[in-house]
């Protein structure tokens, strides 16, 4: 019954469009939604999101997702800046 749920808290937070928002670190209490809104601005290491936040890693289990997060917003960069050089380096043989 507890896991229906939260399958359904889940999927009507996925209906209204929103990211859903989980713990990345139980230590310090952050959620994936804190570390998505730093790399908004520009921390793209763990040991800066502990930083930025005021605490210190703990037990280290951690560390692998605040990465993944980091770097799942760099791969939209990434794809972002090929379609930019196509654009532009069709628009230079014109």
């Amino acid at each position: 019954m507890r896991l229906t749920f939260i399958i359904n808290c889940i999927l009507i937070n996925l209906l209204k469009g929103n990211k859903y928002k989980m713990y990345v670190c139980i230590c310090n209490a952050l959620t994936s939604e804190d570390v998505r809104k730093l790399k908004n601005i520009g921390v793209c290491e763990p040991s800066s999101v502990y930083k930025k936040l005021g605490c210190a890693m703990q037990c280290g289990k951690c560390l692998q997702s605040i990465d993944e997060i980091l770097q799942e917003e760099s791969v939209q960069e990434t794809k972002e800046q090929i379609s930019f050089n196509k654009k532009f380096s069709s628009s230079l043989r014109a």
